[in-house]
């Protein structure tokens, strides 16, 4: 499998605009591609790990791409198919779905399993970047 940076994966992105470095929407991770997120990422990063026909990721996921509109330019949204990437979601320890990683600049990671609310998921963004 080939394995990329963050940073390099979102590049890829840039098709659909930018500000601030940070591409705009979700980056949707394809298949046989993993990401690599041993070192910190430039800018807050948040993975969002779903399977499509699982009605609570579906939910999730509208939610997660709404706050990729609000805070465009202010973070690097990620989402990952667990069943096109299952070892890679396995080998962060995803256990339970929907689940979102959360990196900030800092290296610091956060988990949120389960489904979120818009305000919920809005509060983690803020927090996680100031």
């Amino acid at each position: 499998m080939k394995k990329i940076l963050v940073a390099a994966a979102i590049l890829l992105s840039l098709a659909a605009g930018c500000r601030s470095g940070v591409p705009d929407g979700v980056y949707s991770l394809p298949a046989g591609e993993t990401i690599d997120i041993s070192s910190a990422p430039d800018h807050l990063t948040l993975i969002d790990f779903v399977l499509p026909d699982n009605e609570s990721c579906r939910f999730s996921d509208s939610i997660f791409r709404e706050a990729a509109e609000k805070f465009r330019g202010d973070a690097r949204f990620v989402s990952v198919d667990v069943s096109q990437h299952g070892a890679f979601a396995d080998s962060l320890g995803v256990a339970a779905l929907p689940a979102i990683l959360v990196i900030r600049s800092d290296g610091q990671r956060d988990w949120h399993i389960g489904p979120m609310t818009s305000d919920e998921l809005d509060s983690t963004i803020r927090d996680a970047r100031d």
